[in-house]
This record gives C-alpha cells, sequence and structure tokens, in this order.
C-alpha cells in the first residue's frame, strides 16, 4: 500500500472518530439520541464506509475530497454545539417553559388537517393535469408503465419541469404557479398524520404518504416520496418525544409503531424499487442493490471526481443562487434579470473501470459555487445553528408548533450528503415558514406546566388517558 493510500485512509479513520466523538458529546450535552449532529454524523460516515467497498470499483478518494468534509463537519458541529450550549445558558431548566397536554386544540386540529387534505388532493390533480399532455404525447399511461418506454417517458417530464421553472410568468401560468405554491402546503398533513398515527388514526395519519407515493409513482421519481417519509418519521420523532410515556396510550403507541413499521417494510421498497426497474428493466436483482448503492455514494463519488479533475471554485461565483435556486428563480420570472445558473451539472465517470455516471455531487459543491471554500465552511455552520435551535425549541421546551420547521431542518441536514434538494425547492421552504405559523394556531387553551418537577397530564380529547396513579 502506497504512502498516499495509508494518509487517505488515515484521513477517514479520522472523520470517523470525530464522528463517533461529536455524537457521543451531543448525546451528553443532553442532544437525545436522534439529533442533528448524530443525523449529519452518521450519513456520511455510512457514504463512507460504503464507498470503501471494493465492488463498487470507484476512483479513489483524493486528499482534498476529506479535506472539504472534515471542514463541513466541522464547521457544521460548531455551529450545532455552540447553539446548543447558548440556549441551555438561556434556558437552562428542561421544564421551565410551558409544555402543552394535549399537544394540539383537538377541534382545531382536525378543522386544518381537514383544508390540509383537501389542498394535498387538489396538489396532485392539478400536477397531474399539467403533466398529462407531455404523458399523453409520449404513448399515454400505458408507456409510463412499460418497462423500457418509461425513461422517455421520464426524461420528458424532467425537461418539461425545467422548462416551466425557467419560463417567464404571462397572466395564466402566474395564476397556476400560485395556486401551487398554495396548495403545496397542504403537506402541512404530513407532520399533523404523525401525531394522527400515534394515537390510533391510521387513516390520517399514513394517507398523506399515500399521496406522495401515488405522485412518486405516476413521474417515476423516488425522491418526492423521500422526502416526504423523511418529513414524517422526524416529525413522529418529535411528536413520540413530546407526548411522552405518561401521556401516551401504549396500545395506540404500539400499534402505531407497528404499523410505521408495515410501511417502511412495504412502501418504501416500492417506492425506490419500482421507478428504478421501469426505467431499467434490464436491472437484475443485484444490479438493483448496487444501483441504490450508487444513489447513497455517487453524490460523494462524483465530488471526489469533480475535485480531481475540475475546478470546484467558479470564476463568477452565484452568492446564493445555486442553493437557493428556486427563490432566484422565481425572482427572475417576476421580472429582476437575476442570471440563473443552469439546473443541471454536467456527468462524471465515478468508476476505475465501469460505465456508471453520475450528475449529483452532494450540496458540498453547491456551497462552494456559491461562496467558494467559505461557502463550505459558512453554509454547514449556519445548518448547523438552525438545525439545532429548532431541535432544542421542541425536545427541551416543548415548542410544538416547531416541529415542522425542526423535521424540515433535519431533512436538509440529512440530504446534505446527496444535494441540499429543500432549500433549493422553494416550495419546501414556503412550507417550513407557514406550517410554524399554522402551528401557532391549533395549540390548546390548557397547558401542562412543571411543577416541582411532576408534570401534570391534561387529558386528550382524542385519546382518554387514565389515571396511573403517578
Amino acid at each position: 500500500m502506497s504512502m498516499e493510500s495509508m494518509e487517505h485512509l488515515l484521513l477517514i479513520a479520522l472523520y470517523l472518530i470525530m464522528g463517533f466523538m461529536c455524537i457521543m458529546l451531543s448525546k451528553l450535552l443532553g442532544y437525545g439520541t436522534i439529533n442533528p449532529v448524530s443525523v449529519y454524523f452518521s450519513i456520511w460516515s455510512l457514504d463512507l464506509l460504503i464507498y470503501l467497498v471494493p465492488s463498487l470499483d470507484l476512483r479513489p478518494l483524493n486528499f482534498v475530497t476529506l479535506v472539504a468534509m472534515m471542514l463541513s463537519a466541522a464547521a457544521f458541529s460548531v455551529g450545532s454545539f455552540v447553539m446548543w450550549i447558548t440556549c441551555r445558558t438561556i434556558w437552562p431548566n428542561r421544564n421551565d417553559s410551558i409544555l402543552l397536554r394535549p399537544l394540539y386544540d383537538d377541534r382545531k386540529l382536525r378543522r386544518l388537517y381537514w383544508m390540509g387534505f383537501l389542498m394535498a388532493v387538489a396538489y396532485l390533480i392539478l400536477q397531474v393535469y399539467l403533466i398529462w399532455p407531455t404523458i399523453q404525447s409520449l404513448g399515454g399511461i400505458s408507456s409510463l408503465f412499460s418497462p423500457g418506454e418509461a425513461i422517455n417517458v421520464r426524461r420528458g417530464l424532467i425537461n418539461q419541469t425545467e422548462q416551466a421553472a425557467e419560463a417567464d410568468f404571462t397572466p395564466g401560468n402566474l395564476m397556476l404557479g400560485l395556486l401551487g405554491y398554495m396548495l403545496f402546503i397542504g403537506n402541512i398533513t404530513l407532520f399533523w398524520g404523525a401525531y394522527y398515527l400515534l394515537r390510533g388514526r391510521w387513516f390520517f395519519g399514513l394517507f398523506p404518504l399515500i399521496l406522495s407515493l401515488m405522485w412518486s409513482m405516476l413521474t417515476l421519481q423516488r425522491s418526492t416520496f423521500t422526502y416526504a417519509l423523511m418529513l414524517f418519521l422526524f416529525s413522529y420523532y418529535y411528536h413520540k418525544h413530546l407526548l411522552g410515556r405518561e401521556c401516551t396510550v401504549h396500545r395506540s403507541d404500539r400499534k402505531s409503531q407497528i404499523v410505521l413499521a408495515f410501511v417502511l417494510l412495504g412502501l418504501l421498497p416500492l417506492a425506490l424499487y419500482l421507478p428504478l426497474k421501469l426505467r431499467q428493466p434490464e436491472l437484475s436483482p443485484l444490479d438493483t442493490v448496487e444501483s441504490l448503492l450508487m444513489y447513497l455514494v455517487g453524490p460523494l463519488a462524483g465530488f471526489n471526481v469533480l475535485l480531481e479533475e475540475f475546478r470546484l471554485i467558479p470564476e463568477n461565483l452565484g452568492y446564493g443562487k445555486w442553493t437557493f435556486y428556486g427563490a432566484a428563480s422565481i425572482i427572475d420570472r417576476l421580472g429582476f434579470n437575476v442570471t440563473l445558473p443552469p439546473p443541471n451539472f454536467e456527468y462524471v465517470a465515478i468508476q476505475v473501470t465501469g460505465d456508471s455516471i453520475i450528475n449529483i455531487y452532494t450540496a458540498l459543491r453547491y456551497f462552494a459555487l456559491d461562496f467558494g471554500w467559505l461557502g463550505i465552511v459558512v453554509f454547514p455552520l449556519m445548518l448547523g445553528l438552525a438545525s439545532t435551535l429548532t431541535h432544542f425549541q421542541v425536545i427541551r421546551r416543548g415548542a410544538v408548533w416547531l416541529i415542522p420547521g425542526a423535521s424540515v431542518f433535519m431533512v436538509i441536514v440529512f440530504w446534505s450528503f446527496f444535494s441540499p434538494s429543500l432549500l433549493r425547492d422553494f416550495r419546501y421552504l414556503l412550507l417550513l415558514i407557514m406550517s410554524s405559523l399554522v402551528g401557532q394556531l391549533i395549540l390548546p387553551l390548557k397547558a401542562r406546566k412543571s411543577l416541582g418537577g411532576v408534570n401534570i397530564c391534561v387529558p386528550s380529547k382524542i385519546s382518554p388517558i387514565k389515571n396511573s396513579g403517578n
């Protein structure tokens, strides 16, 4: 083994050790098991370990790639720990704020859930209406689910999306755009659905996920359902934490976990496998597994090749236009003459002898394109600050109205190994803002306060809680 390879393995080992130590430190500081630090290092460390699988035949990691990863990880950790310690200094006691029990006003929640439910259904109908001409021109619904032909439909839908994102606003498409953004807010039901599932209301809990799965299947993509599922899971975790054992109906809680396990074991493989199989019917089961591994490690491999063969820092920085592409495109279409970057990157070969190519390069490339090496440090630092602030407010102060915001930031943190997808899509930024505002409208009038360390529960109308004698 060469000296260069030894240095690279040492850097990888240092990264894994740093990740382990940061995760342990976050637990000691009271973050909880699932937190921004553990999520960040878990996915990036998993990426590194998969990268080392010999059968993937990936080009060796170069020194600069590992340095960029360590710089961004260190910046994220510093931002997270500084924010947590600052919050603990300002709010030293776990129960110094009002902790809501029940979490929501049941009547208000039910009304707003049905509004969101109808908006989500209307959004799906609107999107089907918009893409239907493209599907019809490429062979209709039969070609969509025909192995071999489906890839042409997928390409046509991608082209339509890119053209729509760059087209000037006319009165007609402006109204459709505004309607689409408004109806997309119906995805707020993903956050409330997690709460309903915990309370044993399975239909209300799972229907938002079913809608997302239907859209993913219709457009032969995996990302939409993956985002929805992750938002749902993080919301489930936060709601479960806030409900607490003393205020959770154990039977409903156990059943919700069984149902959730069924969803993960059933719907997730379907959402990941079926679109891939329809687009590439020649794939064998082993090829499919390898393709999914490439899906995880490909962005890092692409970033590695980019640093080795191409220029990472452009001559003209984007100053936010790459990372917040969706917001920049809207400003441009409103007539402010913003020079937009291309929506997609060039493809690069990521294997030594194989023919795998990719045009996704982790979130780090977007940060670098906007602010150079400073962006690789500053963006993760800001993400560590924001994600930890919302996490603290929910976990330590019972800010139930911030559960959507905390969940969105956790997904952004997790997805950083792939791309800053939720930051680039203005719809999710709008969902983050609106869901946090709407969340304050459904807080109950009654609240739970900590009295001498004893938690007093106010029974919920959804699931009456029997006196356990505590």
